[in-house]
């Protein structure tokens, strides 16, 4: 509810439809001589004689400001994936050695958004015209990767429709169930209700369909809240979100008391110092590689003193920043999954697990060079594949290398915890084993552990002491 809440009032805050067109908006770079896709693919209509043309324009520098690439607004899918995506304009990507027009015919038709639209009947006869000639395009040659687009007696859609976009963006889904007359739990006044902001994270719908007639009951909301909800997802998820160390997060501001117009001014601030703002929170390279745990708490440093920032410059109000950690997919701009607040982890508690690192000399650790075996390092724990894809020196498994320091830092954060079995099975495995997966075994034919079991249980009691300190540990007793 309290996120719903913070949405809505950033999305009724930001009220220029051309700040959205913005953010949603797919740059092309005319000036790249080295991007991968240069041309650009052009279907048009004839609304008149119902005949369809094509022609392919190549992207280049010399293009100018009235190219025909400049006056098409290409836009990311909007959405999920699976059935969940979707385009407002008939523009997008094609590759030619596995997707053609008859591949994408489905994505051109459903590109075509007809209630959006306030003149319905000029776009249902450019639908028909697309059925009925539907083998025509899907005969079409795609030569090379290229931009695909659509235009009607040579205007693109965007040019001829462009209120598509702004009745998309100010509507709302209506639930199951129909219009109920309740109270807005947003506003907090009596309004015909039963709409949702369109958004996985506050519907049922990725759930189970039988959950869906909760919705309304639980966030009953008006078409008005809902598409303010909406607006509010769009700008953060384009221009709230940033990444640091592996980890993803949503930067919302906060004020109080709260003031509609303080707090646009507030956005509007934050938006012109984000580029300033992310550089001054990278940290270097040699705090990086000592420790995540203590590059993270320089980093909540750095937030605090933008909070200071904002609060000399909104005097009269108290601003503040939450910080949600999501899951983030980069390639398609999605959040797929929120996985908590700063409020669940207190940044003073994370100073806490970098000083009692430091304290214990406990290190992550996912380096080899300059490894000393009477150090206690968390990646013979909690980093193993890291350690041995390095040591084997093995190409590629880039994600699976960032899941695993992202699980650790996870855990240190106070995301996730660990059961005491678990715990004990990854002191066993680094006992039996070197990081590069052979057994710790001397000339002679004797265990390590057995030999040095000294040094191998200190360094478990300082990682399990790390662990117990901050309640890490799940599930069962390890008294």
């Amino acid at each position: 509810m309290s996120l719903a809440k913070d949405l809505y009032r950033v999305g009724k805050s930001i009220d220029s439809t051309q700040i959205f067109k913005n953010l949603l908006k797919k740059k092309i770079d005319e000036h790249d001589e080295k991007a991968k896709v240069r041309t650009l693919f052009v279907l048009n209509i004839d609304s008149k004689t119902k005949e369809l043309t094509y022609f392919t324009k190549f992207i280049n520098k010399k293009s100018g400001k009235n190219s025909i690439i400049s006056r098409v607004h290409f836009q990311n899918a909007i959405g999920g994936r699976g059935l969940g995506y979707f385009y407002l304009y008939p523009n997008f990507e094609l590759k030619s050695k596995n997707i053609t027009l008859s591949k994408n015919f489905l994505n051109i038709i459903n590109s075509i958004h007809v209630n959006y639209s306030n003149s319905k009947e000029e776009l249902e006869n450019i639908l028909e015209i697309l059925n009925r000639k539907k083998s025509e395009i899907e005969s079409m040659p795609i030569d090379e990767d290229c931009y695909f687009t659509l235009s009607v007696d040579d205007k693109f859609l965007n040019e001829s429709y462009p209120e598509i976009f702004e009745n998309w963006l100010n509507d709302a889904k209506l639930n199951e169930g129909g219009l109920k007359n309740r109270f807005d739990c947003i506003t907090n006044q009596e309004s015909k209700v039963s709409y949702s902001p369109e958004f996985p994270n506050f519907t049922y719908d990725n759930h189970h369909n039988s959950m869906l007639h909760i919705l309304s009951e639980k966030l009953s909301l008006s078409k008005e809240s809902a598409s303010f909800i909406k607006r509010g997802w769009l700008y953060i998820q384009n221009s709230l979100i940033f990444s640091l160390n592996g980890l993803t997060y949503i930067f919302l501001p906060k004020i109080i008391p709260f003031d509609q117009s303080v707090y646009k001014e507030l956005l509007q601030s934050i938006a012109s110092e984000k580029r300033a703002f992310i550089n001054n929170l990278k940290v270097t390279k040699d705090i990086e590689k000592r420790s995540l745990a203590i590059a993270e708490a320089n980093f909540i440093g750095n937030l605090l003193n933008f909070e200071n920032k904002k609060n000399n410059l909104f005097k009269g109000h108290k601003v503040y920043f939450d910080y949600i950690f999501i899951d983030y997919n980069h390639s398609q701009k999605l959040i797929t999954k929120i996985i908590s607040s700063i409020n669940d982890v207190n940044p003073s508690r994370v100073v806490k697990v970098a000083e009692s690192m430091e304290e214990n000399d406990i290190h992550e650790g996912f380096h080899l060079k300059k490894r000393k075996f009477e150090n206690t390092y968390l990646s013979n724990y909690f980093g193993r594949f890291n350690l041995f894809s390095m040591s084997k020196k093995l190409k590629g498994y880039d994600n699976k290398k960032k899941i695993e320091k992202i699980e650790l830092f996870k855990l240190l954060l106070g995301v996730k915890a660990i059961s005491y079995r678990e715990l004990k099975e990854l002191f066993m495995k680094n006992r039996e084993y070197s990081f590069d997966n052979s057994k710790r075994v001397i000339k002679e034919g004797f265990k390590e552990a057995l030999l040095y079991p000294n040094s191998f249980l200190e360094k478990e009691k300082k990682v399990e002491k790390l662990l117990r300190e901050f309640n890490l540990i799940r599930g069962e007793d390890f008294e």
